[in-house]
C-alpha cells in the first residue's frame, strides 16, 4: 500500500523504505516465536517422558492459574520449614549441639568401678597414689582432667561450630523469608499490571473496531486500520508477557515455600523441631 501511495505521489521513498524495513523484522519475530514454541514442546515432552513422536500431539494450553495453583489467603511461616536448605541448616544445628554436649561430657571422669579389685576404697585421693594397692582389670579408668587444655580447646571449638551453625540457620531462614516476600510482591504487582493491560487491550480493540467502521464508510484509509490492529496486537503481547511473568512468580513462590501452599506439616518435617 505504501508503494501504491508512493506511485500516486502521496508518500515519499522514505516511507517506502520504512515499510520495507518493518517486514523482515516481523518475519524474524515470527521465526523467534516459532522456535521458542518448538523448544517449549520439546521440554514438555521430555518432562512427560515422551520422545519426538509425541511432539505433534501437544496443543496450545488453556491457562487457569488460580485453579492450578490456588493461593491461600494466609501463608504461615511453618511452610518454610520444608525447604531443603532450611532443613539442612537445622540439621547442622542439631549436629553441632550434640557435638558440644559430647565435648562437655568429656570433662567428667569415666570410671568403671566393677573392673577394679583392691583392698582399699577407691577415692580420688588414692587413684593417683602408687601404694593404693588397687589393681585394674582392663581399661576401667579414664581421667580426662589430666588433659584439660585439649578438652577446653575441643569444647571451645564445638561451641564455635554451634554458634556458626546457628548463624547459618538464621541467615537461611531470613533468606527464605526474603525470597517468599519477593515472589509475593511480584505476583501482586503482575496481577495489578494485568488489570491495567486488560483495560489497554479493550481500548485498543475499540479503536480498531472504529477504524474498521470508518474505513468501510470511506472516512479512513486501510493504513489507519492496520495501525489500529498493530496496537491491538501490541496490547495482547504485553498482556501475555505479564500473565507469563505472574505464572512464573506463582510457581517460584511454590518452590520457595517448599513445594506446596498446604499449611499441613509433613511427617518428615514434624520430627525436626528447631533447637531452643
Amino acid at each position: 500500500m505504501v508503494q501504491q501511495r508512493r506511485a500516486a505521489g502521496l508518500d515519499t521513498q522514505i516511507d517506502v523504505k520504512i515499510a520495507e524495513s518493518a517486514l523482515p523484522q516481523a518475519r524474524a519475530a515470527k521465526l523467534q516465536a516459532e522456535s521458542a514454541r518448538d523448544l517449549a514442546v520439546h521440554r514438555l515432552a521430555a518432562l512427560a517422558g515422551y520422545g519426538a513422536d509425541r511432539y505433534a500431539q501437544f496443543v496450545r494450553p488453556q491457562l487457569k492459574l488460580d485453579v492450578a495453583l490456588p493461593l491461600p489467603e494466609r501463608l504461615p511461616m511453618d511452610l518454610l520449614a520444608r525447604r531443603p536448605d532450611v532443613l539442612a541448616a537445622r540439621t547442622r544445628v542439631t549436629a553441632a549441639t550434640a557435638g558440644r554436649e559430647a565435648a562437655h561430657a568429656a570433662f567428667f571422669p569415666d570410671i568403671g568401678l566393677k573392673a577394679f579389685v583392691g583392698t582399699q576404697a577407691i577415692g580420688f585421693d588414692n587413684l593417683v597414689k602408687g601404694d593404693s594397692l588397687v589393681y585394674g582389670i582392663g581399661p576401667a579408668l579414664h581421667l580426662p582432667i589430666f588433659d584439660s587444655q585439649r578438652l577446653r580447646a575441643g569444647y571451645r571449638g564445638a561451641t564455635a561450630e554451634l554458634d556458626e551453625s546457628i548463624a547459618s540457620y538464621n541467615a537461611t531462614v531470613l533468606n527464605a523469608v526474603r525470597e517468599t516476600a519477593d515472589q509475593l510482591s511480584l505476583s501482586e504487582s503482575f496481577a495489578r499490571q494485568i488489570a491495567q493491560l486488560e483495560q489497554t487491550l479493550q481500548s485498543a480493540a475499540a479503536a480498531y473496531d472504529l477504524a474498521q467502521k470508518r474505513y468501510a464508510a470511506g472516512l479512513a484509509t486501510q493504513l489507519v486500520v492496520l495501525n489500529a490492529e498493530s496496537r491491538v496486537l501490541d496490547a495482547r503481547r504485553e498482556l501475555v508477557a505479564a500473565t507469563t511473568s505472574r505464572i512464573i512468580a506463582r510457581v517460584t513462590l511454590l518452590l520457595v515455600l517448599g513445594g506446596s501452599f498446604d499449611s499441613a506439616t509433613p511427617a518428615a518435617v514434624a520430627g525436626l523441631e528447631p533447637s531452643r
